[in-house]
């Protein structure tokens, strides 16, 4: 219940507002000035959010943003595919390396089947790119469009990906 201006309580509830008019409320008004609570506006947080100014959102503005984001997402894939590729080196250089890569994607696999937090599409892909030859595999996780893209941002490889050796 709000104290509010004149002597009037509003009752505020998430969709809906009643106001009861002074005459009822010299009681309630009374009662709140004798304990001293002062008679107070509607609490803020009940009010309405303002909309944005007309002219903050403009096609302009909107475009700029999607550029952006674009920009932001395609950065994004550029260091995941740098971070892919440094790992498949790797594994075509040292066949110990790929050996324990190998053996902790398929556990990470195996993981994501067992506890289904992963689309059965990767579950799918990244079993079969395990079976491959690296460089076929870096072929398929590397391809600029296609499956690459989504290969290298829901990867098996996490823990491998940093910049040092």
């Amino acid at each position: 219940m709000c104290f509010g201006a004149g002597g009037r309580v509003g009752h505020w509830f998430p969709a809906q507002r009643t106001q009861v008019g002074p005459a009822s409320l010299s009681g309630v008004t009374a009662l709140g000035s004798a304990v001293g609570i002062a008679p107070t506006a509607p609490h803020r947080y009940h009010a309405p959010a303002a909309p944005p100014p007309e002219s903050a959102v403009t096609p302009e503005t909107l475009f700029a943003a999607r550029r952006a984001a674009r920009a932001q997402a395609r950065a994004k894939d550029d260091a995941l595919a740098a971070a892919h590729a440094r790992v498949f080196a790797r594994m075509a250089a040292d066949p110990a390396f790929e050996a324990e890569v190998r053996a902790m994607a398929r556990e990470r696999v195996a993981r994501w089947q067992a506890t289904q937090i992963c689309n059965e599409r990767y579950i799918v892909a990244w079993t079969r790119l395990l079976a491959l030859p690296v460089n076929t595999m870096a072929a398929d996780v590397l391809q600029a469009d296609g499956e690459g893209p989504a290969l290298r941002a829901n990867t098996a490889f996490v823990g491998y990906l940093r910049d040092d050796p």
